[in-house]
């Protein structure tokens, strides 16, 4: 289901998802976004009944040193279910389960013409500044207040 959900999409989104050009990922990487590690890793997968077998339309992962306070993201939606919040749905559960976690910040790297994560990240109210190692990207992190009392 992952390797359909990342071979649909766009060559744009493919692109700026993983900042690389690749129509397919390899079986490395698909066991790296598959396996998670619940020590250390939290995934979100977005999924639709498509008639006859489940189909991914979107996922949020976040991925933590043992012990860190601090995690790194990634938020993918498929291009049919772009701008219609599933991504910000998807990072509000990313944000909890951060927090449960006692992880403080999140922080994620992008490519500087991915204008659907800049505007992205202004409603989420990261914090953002040029990569200082690559003029392509830009990056992008958050501070996690205290976990919302229910």
């Amino acid at each position: 289901m992952e390797r359909r959900f990342i071979e649909e999409l766009s060559p744009a989104s493919r692109r700026f998802r993983f900042l690389d050009t690749m129509r397919s990922p390899s079986d490395a990487l698909l066991k790296q976004l598959t396996v998670i590690d619940p020590a250390t890793d939290v995934a979100y997968v977005a999924v639709v009944d498509d008639e006859s077998q489940d189909h991914q339309i979107g996922v949020a992962r976040f991925s933590a040193e043992p012990g860190g306070g601090d995690c790194e993201f990634a938020v993918a939606v498929s291009d049919k279910w772009q701008n219609k919040g599933l991504g910000m749905h998807l990072m509000h559960h990313l944000m909890e389960a951060a927090r449960q976690r006692g992880i403080a910040e999140m922080h994620s790297s992008d490519a500087s013409d991915n204008d659907l994560m800049r505007r992205f990240a202004e409603q989420l109210h990261l914090d953002h500044r040029p990569d200082p190692d690559d003029a392509t990207q830009v990056l992008y992190s958050m501070k996690l207040g205290p976990r919302r009392q229910r």
